[in-house]
Parts: C-alpha cells; structure tokens; sequence
C-alpha cells in the first residue's frame, strides 16, 4: 500500500493526506500502517502456532530481514525472542 494509492482512494494531494493524517492520528499514514502491521504481528506471535516468517508473510512483509528489523526496534526484542517471552 503505498502514500499514493491511499490519497487517490480519499480523494486528496498526497502533502493534504499526511498533514490531516497527522493533525488527527499523530503519525503519518505510512507509519501508522506499519505499527498496525507489527502490533498485528506481535498478537499473531502471541495467538498463533505460525513460524515466525508466516507471521511476517501474513502481515506483508517480503522480506524477513526487513520484518524482523522491524520488530525489534518497535519491541526491542526479536520475533522469536517475543513469542518465547510472551507466547501461549
């Protein structure tokens, strides 16, 4: 999902799209989007018996690596080490 397509969709610029999105949500929308998708991932790592890189494909990550990183810096622990401290 990309900036563009989400203005297209709510028939607005792209500049008017982030200003209102972050005078609203407090984020922009691309940074928004990817905290969903990791808290998404977290309560899949939480729930779920998925591996670790079905949770990233389920949530839309191509790449592991990205994923991964990703997780880290929002959770300061990797998915693995997540789902070992937090998992059912």
């Amino acid at each position: 999902m990309s900036l563009k397509i989400i203005a297209e969709k709510s028939h607005a610029s792209e500049s008017t799209l982030q200003r209102k999105f972050r005078e609203t949500v407090g984020s922009s929308p691309m940074d928004y989007v990817r905290i969903r998708r990791l808290e998404e991932a977290a309560h899949l790592l939480k729930k779920s018996d998925h591996s670790v890189s079905d949770v990233a494909s389920i949530v839309g990550y191509t790449n592991f690596g990205a994923f991964s990183e990703a997780f880290k810096a929002q959770f300061e622990k990797s998915p693995s080490d997540y789902r070992k401290a937090f998992g059912s």
